[in-house]
């Protein structure tokens, strides 16, 4: 299987991220977004505070509950004519203290039947609306967070809409957990499809206050509703171990074992016990019937990324 590389881009110019990202997937973001200067307000932007250990950055810290932005990079369908579909799966980024149904005062128990499945606090996650990555409607550099203008603009995982539209997102897409079966972005006019289970109004809540997008499906295809292969990747994966300190005692419904980081209290998934046969550790191939692909998520410049080549 290829891979896809996602990557959290910074709100101001972006710069190649290592030696295997080409020349042409680097994105030209060569001036700040108006309203979008991380420099502008403090802890804003992901930028600080974040768990930076041996190989390991991050946004998510539950002592600095900032908004969360995400960059998606893909020309593959200007490069090879290939389709390529992503789907955020999201789920708790934090760990209170204790599985025991009740999250940071929340009585899980009632109105969480997705994030409470199996009477797990954690490793439950909820599918968002696919989003195809093309050169038409401007999704092949595609930027999603919070509205920094209005009040939500303290949305930690961007699952509500925000209005403030830019160059890269004109529509504006977000991680849609409750019409996660229309495909986006909408100007491509794709029929919807069949979603896993949507979030309730109460989970949307949650998530928008304590989420993470936790993995990603990629699909590639010739066609852009048909998809004939699929893999996961992390929506951002610990290479070294070193934030991997403290066991949950959780599998998650990927069968990845959970732990969380002692400082940040961020639950991280150990990428060597992912049980799914489609799973690919970020930068891994991905050889498809339409080509042979890579993906690569990491944290850089307050965005935190998925590059698929």
């Amino acid at each position: 299987m290829k891979k896809i590389i996602i990557t959290l881009m910074g709100l101001f110019a972006l710069v190649a991220c290592g030696e295997d990202v080409s020349q042409s997937q680097t994105p030209e973001l060569n001036k700040v977004v108006p309203g979008t200067d991380p420099k502008a307000t403090s802890d804003s932007g992901g930028v600080k505070p974040f768990t930076s250990v041996n190989g390991y950055d991050s946004p998510w810290d539950i002592n600095n509950v900032v908004p969360v932005q995400h960059y998606f990079q893909c020309h593959l369908f200007s490069q090879q004519g290939v389709y390529t579909r992503v789907t955020p799966y999201i789920g708790l980024a934090y760990y209170d203290g204790a599985n025991d149904g009740t999250y940071n005062g929340v009585n899980l128990a009632g109105g969480y039947p997705n994030l409470y499945a199996g009477g797990n606090e954690y490793g439950n996650y909820i599918a968002a609306n696919p989003i195809v990555l093309t050169g038409t409607s401007s999704t092949h550099e595609l930027a999603v967070f919070s509205d920094w203008v209005t009040p939500q603009a303290n949305d930690h995982c961007p699952v509500i809409p925000s209005v403030y539209q830019y160059p890269y997102n004109p529509e504006p897409i977000f991680f849609d957990l409750v019409n996660n079966n229309m495909v986006k972005p909408a100007a491509l006019g794709l029929p919807p499809i069949t979603p896993p289970p949507s979030a309730t109004p109460q989970e949307v809540q949650l998530l928008k206050d304590f989420g993470k997008v936790m993995y990603y499906k990629i699909e590639f295809g010739s066609n852009p509703t048909v998809f004939t292969d699929t893999f996961y990747v992390l929506g951002l994966q610990d290479d070294s171990g070193d934030a991997i300190q403290n066991s949950l005692s959780v599998t998650d419904t990927f069968g990845g074992d959970l732990y969380w980081h002692i400082s940040s209290r961020e639950i991280i998934v150990d990428p060597t016990t992912v049980a799914n046969p489609d799973f690919v550790v970020s930068g891994g191939d991905m050889p498809t019937a339409v080509g042979s692909f890579r993906a690569r998520t990491f944290y850089l410049d307050g965005f935190v990324r998925l590059y698929i080549e």
